[in-house]
C-alpha cells in the first residue's frame, strides 16, 4: 500500500493528484466572531473596564486555485495560490451589513505610529491627533471590517508620511485588499523523495525570510503549507506548517488518534503551547519578540532635531506569554496574534476585559492528518486579531483610554472534503492492491 501511495501521491502534471493539488475541491469555511464593545461610553468618559459581547459567525466560502505554476529542474514546482471569499448568509448569524462597534483600527494604529518618530513629526502628528475629534470606538459593518473596507483619514495621512502606509489607499478593513490575491510565490518539493512531499524550498525566490532577529525564525524548518504533508511514520513526530498570516512556521504536537466525520482514521496534532510563549519563558522565541516601541516621555523639542528629523531610538514592549505581536510582519500596525478568548495566556489579558470565555474545545488550534497520504481531512486553524492601545504623552483627549491588548475578532478556517475525494483516499488507504495490479 505504502509504495501504491508513494508512487500516486506526488504533485506532477497530467495526474489525478495534480489536478486535486491544483485546485483543491475541498471547502474551507472561514468562521468570523467579532467582539461588539457594549459600554464604549463609559470606557472614553470614566476609563471603565471593557465588555465584550461575542457576535457570529460570519462565514465566508475560501477558495484556493493554483496559478503560474512552473516545475523546475530540481523536482520542485513554483506557484502562486490565489484566495477568493464568498460570503455564506444561510451560515452566518446575520447578514454583512450587521453593524459592530468595534475600537478605532486606524487611530489606534496612528498612536503607534507617532511613537516612532522624534519631533517636530511627532508634535505635528500630536496636534494632528487631538484636533481630529476621532472616538476610539467606531461603528461599522461587518462588510466593511472585513473584505470591503471604508475610507479613513489617519491612513491617508500616513501614506505622505510614510510609504509604508501608501498601499492601503486611505483604506482600512482586516482584509481589505486580500480578496481574489495570493501570499506570495512558493516553490515546493513535488515529492518524488515522499518524504520531502510539499516541503517548502523557497517563497518568492528566497530560501529564508528577512524578517525575524534570527536565521533560525527565518527558515521554514521542514514546514508545508498544511495541505498536505509527506507521510506521518511515527507519532511523535512534529508537523510544521507555514502560515503566510504568522509570517513564521508554526509547529503542531501529536495529541492523539481519532475517527474524523468522515471515517479516517486521523491523527490530531495540536499547536505548540511554545507559540505564544514569550522569550523569559521559552528563549528561542527571542527573535519573535515585540518590536512595537514603548511610550515616550521625552516631549520637548530642540533646534537640532527640528531639522534631522531622525527617528528617536526607543525600546520595545515586553508582552507576557500568550499573545504574538505581528507588527513586524504588518508594516507596523500593532496587532497582536493570540488564540481566541486569550486560551492559554497569562490571566493579565483577561483581567483587563470583561466577556471573555477560554474554552479548549471550542478555541485550541488544531489539524486532522490521515497519516499514510499526510493529508489535512479536518482542520481548526483559530486565531484572534488583538490591537495593543499605547497612547503618546501628549494625546490629552485619549487620556481614559485603556492601554490594553484589546481583542477586535476571533476566526477559524475549517476543511470540508467532497464524496468523491473522500471515496478515492479511501480507496488508496485501504484497498490491499499492489503497485503491479495497476
Amino acid at each position: 500500500m505504502a509504495k501504491l501511495i508513494n508512487k500516486l501521491c506526488f504533485i506532477r502534471e497530467n495526474s489525478i493528484f495534480f489536478n486535486y493539488w491544483k485546485d483543491p475541491p475541498a471547502i474551507f469555511h472561514h468562521k468570523v466572531y467579532f467582539f461588539n464593545v457594549t459600554n464604549a461610553d463609559e470606557i472614553i468618559s470614566i476609563g471603565a473596564k471593557p465588555q465584550l459581547t461575542e457576535i457570529g459567525p460570519f462565514t465566508y466560502r475560501m477558495k484556493l486555485s493554483k496559478t503560474n505554476i512552473v516545475f523546475n529542474n530540481n523536482d520542485t514546482v513554483s506557484y502562486r495560490e490565489r484566495k477568493t471569499w464568498f460570503f455564506e448568509q444561510s451560515l452566518s448569524v446575520d447578514s454583512e451589513d450587521a453593524k459592530i462597534v468595534t475600537l478605532n483600527a486606524p487611530l489606534t494604529i496612528a498612536f503607534t505610529f507617532v511613537l516612532q518618530y522624534s519631533s517636530p513629526i511627532r508634535q505635528i502628528l500630536l496636534y494632528a491627533l487631538n484636533h481630529a475629534n476621532e472616538s476610539l470606538f467606531i461603528q461599522r459593518s461587518v462588510k466593511e471590517l472585513m473584505f470591503h473596507g471604508y475610507d479613513d483619514s489617519f491612513l491617508s495621512m500616513g501614506s505622505i508620511v510614510s510609504p509604508k502606509f501608501a498601499k492601503n489607499k486611505g483604506k482600512f478593513g482586516y482584509y481589505w485588499p486580500k480578496n481574489g490575491t495570493d501570499d506570495g510565490l512558493f516553490t515546493v518539493h513535488t515529492g518524488s523523495d515522499i518524504n520531502l512531499l510539499a516541503l517548502i524550498d523557497r517563497i518568492n525566490g528566497q530560501e529564508k525570510l528577512k524578517l525575524w532577529a534570527s536565521d533560525e525564525c527565518n527558515r521554514f524548518n521542514e514546514s508545508t503549507l498544511g495541505q498536505i504533508q509527506p507521510p506521518i511514520l511515527a507519532k511523535s513526530q512534529k508537523v510544521k506548517v507555514f502560515n503566510p498570516a504568522f509570517c513564521r512556521s508554526l509547529s503542531f504536537e501529536f495529541l492523539r488518534t481519532e475517527k474524523t466525520k468522515d471515517g479516517f482514521t486521523a491523527r490530531k496534532f495540536l499547536l505548540s503551547k511554545k507559540t505564544f510563549l514569550n522569550a523569559s519563558d521559552y528563549p528561542p522565541n527571542a527573535c519573535f519578540e515585540s518590536k512595537l516601541p514603548k511610550k515616550s516621555y521625552q516631549t520637548r523639542t530642540s533646534f537640532l532635531e527640528f531639522f534631522s528629523l531622525l527617528k528617536q531610538k526607543t525600546s520595545t514592549l515586553s508582552f507576557p506569554s500568550g499573545v504574538m505581536d505581528m507588527s513586524k510582519c504588518l508594516s507596523g500596525a500593532p496587532i497582536i496574534f493570540s488564540l481566541p478568548h486569550f486560551l492559554h495566556a497569562h490571566h493579565s489579558f483577561l483581567d483587563a476585559i470583561n466577556g471573555l470565555s477560554p474554552n479548549a474545545l471550542a478555541h485550541d488550534f488544531w489539524l486532522d492528518i490521515e497519516p499514510a497520504t499526510g493529508t489535512t481531512v479536518d482542520m481548526a486553524f483559530r486565531t484572534q486579531i488583538n490591537l495593543h492601545i499605547n497612547l503618546p504623552i501628549g494625546l490629552s483627549h485619549y487620556n481614559n483610554s485603556p492601554q490594553i491588548v484589546f481583542p477586535v475578532l476571533w476566526q477559524e478556517v475549517g476543511i470540508h472534503w467532497p464524496e468523491n475525494f473522500i471515496f478515492l483516499l479511501k480507496f488508496l488507504i485501504y484497498t490491499p492492491i499492489t503497485v503491479s495490479s495497476i
